[in-house]
């Protein structure tokens, strides 16, 4: 089984499962609730490494994937929101990790000495930081006074990554302190404003909106002495939205590498020869990732998750689904003139 039949096939039970699982959402049914959700978990398991949350809200029942910080996880789930049958997306709401401002935000609760605390209870002061699109956060609570500083940490956490949703709480927080009192120099506001605030901060100092975990990128310059006309080692400027990945292959370590093997795809790099990297190598490396990309998310079989300029070649590192219709894929490249050579790591 590959990553992308696993997608259909969770597909396939969340169909034949719809109607009895939107009845048991209607009737607030935990325990047929807990028996479909645990169906539909032990094929997700085994498709993206995570589970999901299901749940109604106003008119519309909420299919949330729970990738946390897992990057490939993320990366499936981004599929299993696209992938998603007309037939669901018709009366459900799919998310592809924690969005922001659920209605699960406001029943969410911490108890101190006795005393329940509630996001209305907690104040936060924003600091941003225009050149790295992100915030640093002061969070008080009176409650605070009297917990060790690790519970604080798991519990503003927690509640940051259901207020703001993950994407903001991942790509968008610097830097995230907690105390019982507020700073006079500071200006605060409720937590259950921070999400709106936030955003019209970012739109004000026109910093970039993400609208998934697999969007942003980080970027890693090699010492040109360093390198050989050797695949892969003259590479010298490398982009990546993985870079715990690129780092365990860089120490050539294989854990998410094997945990990719294990779900049923795999990371490999796919590259061109070039004589010289000048603009029209650039421009020409810029559209084939977009055409390379669509492509590839359209067919469901990969997706390109990074790029490298080398000496020599170009790069593009992919997250296979389907090892055996991506290879498809790549003849149907050869045949329209895009000679790449493919290597899974």
């Amino acid at each position: 089984m590959s990553i992308k039949t696993n997608i259909a096939l969770f597909w396939k039970t969340f169909l034949n499962e719809q109607k009895e699982l939107e009845k048991a959402l209607d009737a607030n049914d935990t325990n047929e609730i807990k028996r479909i959700s645990a169906e539909l978990n032990d094929i997700l398991i085994q498709t993206s490494g995570c589970y999901l949350n299901v749940h109604k809200e106003d008119d519309f029942y909420e299919c949330t994937f729970l990738p946390e910080e897992d990057k490939t996880s993320q990366i499936i789930c981004v599929f299993l929101k696209q992938f998603a049958p007309k037939a669901v997306n018709e009366s459900w709401r799919v998310y592809d990790c924690r969005p922001p401002m659920s209605e699960q935000v406001y029943h969410m609760t911490f108890d101190v000495k006795d005393l329940s605390y509630t996001i209305q209870d907690i104040d936060v002061a924003l600091t941003p930081y225009k050149e790295i699109s992100s915030f640093d956060l002061h969070v008080v609570c009176a409650g605070f006074e009297w917990m060790a500083e690790p519970e604080i940490k798991a519990t503003v956490d927690r509640i940051l990554k259901y207020v703001l949703g993950d994407v903001l709480a991942e790509n968008n927080i610097n830097e995230v302190t907690f105390s019982h009192q507020k700073k006079k120099d500071l200006s605060y506001v409720n937590m259950s404003d921070l999400y709106e605030v936030m955003c019209d901060k970012m739109d004000e100092l026109d910093m970039p909106f993400y609208t998934d975990l697999t969007q942003t990128y980080r970027v890693f310059r090699r010492n040109e002495a360093e390198t050989s006309d050797e695949f892969l080692q003259d590479r010298l400027l490398i982009s990546t939205i993985h870079p715990y990945l690129f780092v365990e292959i860089m120490n050539k370590q294989r854990i998410i590498l094997d945990q990719m093997s294990r779900l049923g795809g795999e990371y490999g790099v796919m590259a061109y020869e070039i004589e010289t990297y000048d603009e029209q190598a650039a421009a020409r490396k810029r559209m084939l990732e977009k055409q390379l990309n669509d492509l590839l998310i359209s067919q469901g079989t990969a997706r390109i998750i990074g790029s490298a300029i080398g000496t020599k070649r170009i790069y593009f590192d992919v997250a296979v689904l389907d090892k055996k219709d991506f290879k498809t894929s790549l003849l149907t490249l050869g045949k329209n003139g895009f000679l790449f050579t493919y290597r899974p790591y």
